[in-house]
């Protein structure tokens, strides 16, 4: 059983260290943790709908 993480990002760009880093996670500990990348934006937009 995975566990769910959502990994916040501060910026859309594509080549965005953090971006990148999330990635390699995803995969390298996919056996384990369900990350989904979520930017501040979209983050912030999902809170404000479960007010």
């Amino acid at each position: 059983m995975a566990i769910k993480v959502a990994a916040v990002i501060g910026s859309v760009r594509q080549d965005s260290m953090n971006l990148r880093l999330v990635e390699f996670m995803k995969k390298r500990y996919a056996d384990r943790l369900d990350i989904e990348p979520v930017t501040i934006f979209h983050y912030l937009i999902r809170m404000l709908k479960k007010m």
